[in-house]
């Protein structure tokens, strides 16, 4: 533990400003540790020392307790896990790992980018490119003009197809083959080896999967963003059309878990195709204020909303933090 600890010093006092006084001290308290902690770094490149960072941080949060040991639970999706979003433990997996097509869960990357990469007032033209009319859309029509602002909460909200693709042109510089580029140099930042991106809006193609595990450590980094974290737990929203006809769009949740007001949840991402299923990504937390994601990745029967809140449930019957 304290070589870890000595690690994530090393590293904090390389990036910032700290003084030699305050060094000194640091390096005197960790003596023993220090020089091994330098070398490991210096071998590092920079994907590694955030590594490094996560799992000294991890290491140090409150682990749960459990409360009953024998207990279990079987799920029929085909693929789910839960994970404690502050110390990225497992607290529950069903083949976690096994790459899976993501349906709309695909659009919590599109948002979150967009957020993190763009400007939430900037007004976006609608082009022809961006009229979907498969899936859930908001029936975006060529000419029209809208803040990206509608469209993120638009593709968070509703799973509206269309906003997602209008999002990606936007922020990918005006091209979509930009900005699914960027979805995957930010999936390898985070650490998703098991996640690959070929569209914004997550319809079915070769070559587009993420895994139960690396959903839910998306879905954990970007609760962490406060905007994000507002959008995903609105129930209800209204997009506004700049020009023309000044239309107002009613953008309403696909999340029953979220419209049946339910006191733990605080957000997540439904997902559907035909190929990927029915899916869901949850985020709860419960009135001591901690946070667990669950995934449920190809839940049959309609079964992805009572299987979550059965998971949610036991989880905190389970566990104690």
């Amino acid at each position: 533990m304290f070589a870890k600890i000595a690690t994530i010093i090393v590293i904090l006092i390389g990036q910032t400003g700290i003084s030699a006084s305050v060094k000194d001290t640091l390096a005197s308290a960790f003596s023993a540790y220090v020089p091994k902690a330098e070398s490991v770094i210096a071998r590092a490149d920079g994907e590694e020392k955030a590594r490094l960072a996560d799992e000294v941080v991890s290491s140090l949060a409150p682990l749960p307790g459990k409360i009953s040991a024998d207990s279990t639970i079987f799920v029929d999706a085909k693929s789910a896990i839960v994970l404690d979003a502050a110390t990225k433990e497992v607290l529950f997996e069903s083949n976690g790992n096994e790459k899976l097509p993501m349906a709309s869960i695909t659009k919590v990357m599109t948002c979150l980018l967009a957020i993190e990469r763009g400007n939430l007032e900037d007004v976006v033209a609608i082009k022809q490119e961006d009229v979907i009319e498969t899936g859930s859309d908001i029936d975006l029509r060529s000419g029209e003009e809208i803040r990206l602002d509608d469209l993120v909460k638009a593709a968070l909200i509703k799973s509206a197809n269309d906003a997602a693709q209008a999002v990606a042109r936007q922020v990918g510089g005006d091209s979509k083959e930009a900005f699914v580029v960027m979805m995957n140099e930010k999936a390898k930042e985070l650490g998703l080896r098991n996640t690959h991106y070929v569209n914004s809006h997550g319809f079915d193609e070769e070559g587009h999967y993420s895994s139960a595990y690396d959903i839910a450590l998306l879905m954990s980094y970007a609760m962490e963003n406060e905007t994000f974290r507002t959008i995903t737990r609105m129930k209800s929203h209204e997009a506004h059309v700049l020009n023309f006809d000044q239309r107002v769009i009613p953008i309403s949740a696909t999340n029953k878990l979220l419209i049946q007001d339910d006191s733990l949840i605080e957000g997540g991402k439904t997902g559907f195709t035909d190929e990927a299923g029915e899916s869901l990504v949850t985020v709860a937390k419960n009135p001591n204020g901690h946070r667990i994601i669950i995934v449920l990745l190809d839940s049959p029967n309609a079964n992805r909303f009572p299987e979550t809140k059965r998971l949610i449930d036991w989880i905190y019957q389970k566990y104690d933090w």
